[in-house]
């Protein structure tokens, strides 16, 4: 570690109008303006979320502030739906223990207009797909080098759109995206506070920090540092 950083002047992107702390969360939620923008959400679309970590909540609250209605997800982990409610989802299945697809039509009369996939886990993504209706798009934020199993016939006869969405922009274009974070900071429109789990010191980094993520079902989402 060190206590500063060169980095070209095209890549940095100042802010005074909200904790220097908060600053952590500009990279995740610029991942997230760039997922929303990708998808082209408008005011009244449906959207469905598949995977409730850090990403998935802050593309919840990014899809929110863009006028998305309703939000859903589906998350197996309690915790993680718990934080949703706090992130404009309105609707949390526990795919686990409810047949999501048909959950996600029921409660759309047919089909969201979008959906994210943040999952990256197995049989993830065909779900997204078809809980998407007929002329829909489907997101994929995730990143995985894993195979998944799609029937192409449930993109073709529905004319669902498969779209993917990496990371945000970049070089000469780095401050857009940022820029409209620390806006949407500034304003409030959104909070990271329901994505922050834990705070801990540099000292700590490795036992409470990397270590803990690493552990299956661990309730930890974003964990902040402090020098």
């Amino acid at each position: 570690f060190a206590d500063s950083v060169v980095v070209a002047a095209e890549q940095a992107v100042t802010f005074s109008s909200f904790p220097i702390e908060l600053g952590a969360f500009v990279e995740p939620y610029a991942v997230a303006v760039h997922a929303v923008k990708r998808a082209g959400v408008q005011a009244g679309d449906a959207v469905a979320i598949f995977g409730g970590g850090p990403i998935g909540l802050a593309v919840a609250q990014v899809a929110q502030v863009t006028g998305a209605d309703p939000i859903l997800l589906s998350e197996p982990r309690e915790f993680r739906r718990k934080r949703a409610s706090e992130c404009g989802v309105d609707i949390q299945v526990d795919p686990t223990e409810t047949a999501v697809v048909q959950r996600i039509r029921a409660e759309t009369s047919g089909g969201v207009n979008i959906a994210f996939e943040v999952a990256g886990a197995p049989g993830v993504l065909d779900s997204a797909v078809r809980s998407v209706a007929p002329t829909g798009d489907v997101v994929v934020v995730s990143v995985t080098d894993g195979s998944v199993r799609l029937r192409p016939s449930a993109i073709v006869e529905g004319e669902r759109s498969l779209t993917g969405t990496r990371a945000y922009l970049a070089g000469p274009r780095s401050h857009e995206e940022y820029e409209t974070v620390v806006s949407m900071l500034a304003d409030g429109q959104i909070d990271p506070t329901p994505l922050l789990t834990d705070q801990i010191g540099l000292d700590r980094i490795v036992a409470e920090g990397f270590a803990r993520l690493r552990e299956p079902g661990n309730e930890s989402l974003k964990i902040l540092v402090r020098p």
